[in-house]
């Protein structure tokens, strides 16, 4: 019998040898916790064994444990020590207890608590609760499985059906917030609150998921916080990053402030600050990642003034950490994002106001920031190199390294050799074409590419150059807020204005035939909409458009000032119309998120719904039904 860490390891649908039982199996690997932090529980019953076991071998304790931990069957186990003998059983000393007896020296264990990152078999096969003829998708959940429902469906096992309204589920008070952001991450759930601006100081806040108490429970504040402006969530390389944008000091006009990344250590469970950006009130940021590469777009508004640069950053591999790739000229920029069509990256800012020139009616504006890569194939070098341009030698050389750098050099061809090697030039076929099979060595600046081999090139055409490529008709209005989303093949932008607070919100959508956008939809809105929100769910598409308050100028601060309506739309088609409504009370922000196959809607709210000052206002959170 082969030894249990010599068959963890298993290809999906291996037959493999297992408890004495040959079966072929939908494998799924995932990642088993060591003894010392598992959160599985035992409860042992000296002198007790179990008949009709699922299976038998020699093994450690341990060993027998970690079995039974992975086998979705698994209820309990025994173990004898001087035999060494481990079997396993479908049932446990509540399911089985006729089938329990008396042996000498043989430790009988209930196992409990399998909620916890483990390897499941067949599970999908062996206990398959999905519904409504949802899909069975093997998993590292409690449960070993996920059901992918049919658009009308949701839930855990797809037991129920949409009916696509919004219910208030549970609210946390006392954070005054911008931003929020919810995820699952290891088979736990997580949501994180940004504290902005209240009555008092408040960091941000992170809070984990109880399952048993169905509550969000406190967990940890991200240290270096105050007056976050946006909240960014994303996995770089299956590790766990958030990106908190400072706006200011809290209680001060000190706009020139640090901004971090913070790193999950997976040992601990908990952020650490992983980096350190200078920002100049951040006040949004968007991840993409985008040809094996990833970006962060950082949103700069106000320093000394309101004409400063956003920031693009690149992921570089070597360091972990972001570099500087490329600044973008903004006006009181409010928020941005990145996307990307037909293999180009792009980066949208929205302008709110430039003191320089224009005020309010400064158009928000869209950035090439990486043109689609245009491969040419692979070629024979020598040492009287087939491209006799400028040549460039780094450790962290990657194809845009390369790229970048030749058409910084003004040569319509570049290419990369030899993992860190790049050449330029006008020609680059001198000694023929070779097959692209031998281009074998990965890019000394990112893993995930190959640049080239020992005197071959890849040869690429040189990439076009970055820069304002449009600025946004009828985006002149105090713009702050973004959404960018595709629809049966189409690329829309939704940008909303601000000024006055009665404003035409703008859709866009994207024209192929002139690589720009053009107006597709204008949707009038009051109460001051500052951002936007558009989520797909059940088969539909839904847009919010978070509202800040009712009046534009006013003298007197009571609740009925900042309680509004935020709108909701439902895509009809191509088209926006209005669906209903959610009450906010000075709302900047609204996140959707799931969570074991439920829907649900993150409100963060800077003010309360009693006077309406900032003083214990309400995080709430709606189930979307």
């Amino acid at each position: 019998m082969a030894n249990f860490f010599e068959t963890r390891m298993f290809k999906p649908t291996a037959c493999i040898a297992l408890l004495m039982l040959t079966q072929c199996y939908a494998y799924v690997e995932c990642d088993i916790k060591p003894p010392e932090t598992s959160s599985s529980q035992f409860y042992g019953h000296p002198n007790t064994a179990m008949s009709n076991e699922i299976g038998i071998l020699n093994a450690t304790q341990i060993e027998c444990m970690q079995l039974c931990r992975k086998d979705a069957r698994c209820l309990a186990f025994t173990y004898a020590a001087d035999t060494q003998e481990c079997a396993t059983f479908d049932q446990d000393s509540v399911t089985g207890p006729e089938h329990m007896e008396t042996v000498s020296g043989v430790w009988f264990y209930d196992m409990q608590g399998k909620n916890l990152t483990q390897s499941y078999f067949k599970t999908c096969q062996t206990s398959n609760g999905c519904r409504n003829g949802g899909s069975c998708i093997n998993d590292c959940s409690d449960l070993g499985y996920s059901c992918a429902c049919p658009k009308q469906f949701y839930g855990r096992f797809c037991e129920n059906e949409f009916i696509h309204e919004y219910v208030f589920k549970t609210n946390i008070v006392g954070i005054s917030s911008r931003s929020n952001t919810a995820f699952t991450y290891k088979n736990n759930h997580y949501l994180v609150i940004a504290g902005f601006e209240g009555v008092s100081e408040s960091l941000t806040k992170v809070y984990k998921y109880s399952n048993t108490d169905d509550v969000y429970e406190y967990h940890q504040e991200l240290t270096g916080t105050s007056a976050v402006g946006k909240l960014e969530k994303f996995i770089i390389n299956g590790q766990l990053y958030i990106f908190a944008a400072n706006y200011k000091s809290y209680g001060l006009t000190d706009y020139i402030r640090n901004s971090y990344l913070y790193k999950f250590n997976t040992q601990t469970g908990l952020f650490e600050q992983h980096q350190t950006f200078s920002t100049q009130a951040g006040n949004d940021a968007s991840y993409l990642e985008f040809d094996t590469n990833h970006y962060l777009l950082v949103v700069n508004h106000y320093g000394t003034a309101y004409g400063i640069y956003s920031e693009v950053y690149k992921w570089d591999f070597a360091s972990s950490q972001f570099i500087a790739d490329y600044s973008i000229q903004g006006y009181g920029a409010f928020s941005g994002k990145l996307f990307a069509v037909d293999g180009t990256l792009y980066a949208v800012i929205v302008n709110y106001y430039d003191d320089a020139a224009g005020g309010h009616a400064v158009k928000s504006q869209v950035w090439r920031i990486k043109e689609k890569r245009r491969y040419i194939g692979y070629f024979i070098d020598q040492h009287n190199r087939a491209m006799t341009g400028a040549t460039v030698q780094s450790g962290s050389m990657t194809i845009d390294y390369c790229l970048d750098y030749c058409s910084g050099q003004g040569s319509p061809y570049s290419g990369v050799q030899l993992s860190s090697h790049c050449f330029c030039g006008t020609a680059y076929s001198t000694y023929g074409e070779s097959a692209d099979s031998e281009c074998n060595r990965v890019c000394a600046g990112n893993p995930h590419e190959k640049c080239g081999a020992s005197w071959r090139n890849s040869v690429y055409h040189t990439a076009g150059s970055k820069g304002l490529i449009q600025s946004l008709d009828e985006s002149n209005a105090g713009s702050t807020g973004i959404d960018i989303f595709t629809n049966d093949g189409d690329t829309y932008l939704v940008v909303v204005n601000h000024l006055s607070c009665v404003q035409n919100t703008i859709v866009y959508i994207w024209d192929a035939s002139t690589d720009e956008f053009k107006i597709h939809q204008r949707i009038p809105l009051e109460h001051c909409p500052i951002s936007t929100t558009v989520f797909k769910v059940g088969g539909e598409v839904f847009m919010i458009v978070p509202t800040f308050r009712k009046l534009w100028i006013y003298t007197n601060v009571d609740a009925d000032l900042f309680t509004t309506t935020s709108p909701i739309f439902k895509l009809e088609g191509t088209m926006f119309v209005k669906y209903g409504a959610m009450t906010s009370h000075s709302c900047y922000g609204i996140t959707f998120f799931e969570r074991d196959g439920e829907y649900f809607l993150g409100q963060s709210n800077q003010r309360n719904g009693i006077d309406g000052t900032k003083t214990d206002p309400s995080f709430n959170i709606y189930q979307w039904v």
